[in-house]
């Protein structure tokens, strides 16, 4: 089973106080998804994004996030985080 942005959707839409999400090694991982994670877990402290495909991260609305893991994101060539204790790892 793969998860899909209609299942990370109903996923996150159950669980708005989430403080910490692993998505490492997820295929189906892209920016949709990331705007998803912004607009339903706004107390979000730690995510892991480690060898997924994002092209793009970029978050000012995960105001809480204090970790971030984007290590083997081959693809990625832009980061912009910005929120009070934000530091990408």
């Amino acid at each position: 089973v793969f998860l899909t942005i209609n299942h990370l959707k109903q996923l996150l839409k159950n669980s708005t106080e989430l403080r910490s999400l692993d998505l490492s090694y997820c295929p189906a991982v892209d920016n949709t998804m990331i705007q998803l994670i912004e607009r339903y877990l706004p107390n979000l402290e730690v995510l892991n994004l480690q060898g997924t495909m994002l092209t793009e991260f970029s978050s000012t609305n995960l105001l809480r996030l204090q970790r971030i893991n984007l290590q083997d994101c081959i693809k990625l060539n832009s980061v912009k985080v910005s929120g009070p204790r934000s530091t990408p790892h």
